[in-house]
C-alpha cells in the first residue's frame, strides 16, 4: 500500500501529464485551418477536464492542489495556439473554472468525512 505522500504526488504528477497533454496535443495543435473543434467535442473535453480537475484535488486532498493550475498555465507558454496562445486561455478560465473545480474537489471529501463521522 502506497503512503500517503506517495499517492498525493502521484496524482499531482497525473494531473500535470494529463493537462499537459490537452494542453499541447490538442489545443496546441490546432493551426486554424481544416479541423474545426466541434461543439459537442469541446464540451465533452471541457466536462472531462473539470471532472479531472475535481478528481485530482479529492486525491491530493492538500491545500497545495490549488497550485497545480497555476503550474499547467507556466508548463503551457511553449504551447502554440492558433490565433491567442494556449496558456492565456487557460489562464482566462483559472479563476473562473479550473480553481473553483479544485476547491470543490477538496471541499466534497472533507464535507463526506464529516457525515460519516459517529456523533
Amino acid at each position: 500500500m502506497p503512503s500517503r505522500r506517495a499517492l498525493e504526488a502521484g496524482a499531482a504528477a497525473a494531473y500535470l501529464l494529463g493537462a499537459l497533454a490537452v494542453t499541447h496535443g490538442i489545443w496546441g495543435r490546432y493551426d486554424g485551418v481544416g479541423y474545426e473543434p466541434a461543439w459537442v467535442s469541446e464540451l465533452s473535453l471541457w466536462t472531462l477536464l473539470l471532472v479531472f480537475h475535481v478528481g485530482a484535488a479529492a486525491l491530493i486532498g492538500r491545500w497545495w492542489a490549488l497550485a497545480l493550475p497555476v503550474a499547467w498555465v507556466v508548463l503551457s507558454v511553449p504551447a502554440d495556439g492558433y490565433d491567442t496562445p494556449v496558456w492565456v486561455g487557460i489562464a482566462f478560465n483559472l479563476p473562473l473554472t479550473w480553481l473553483p473545480a479544485m476547491v470543490l474537489g477538496l471541499a466534497v471529501p472533507k464535507t463526506v468525512e464529516r457525515r460519516e463521522r459517529p456523533a
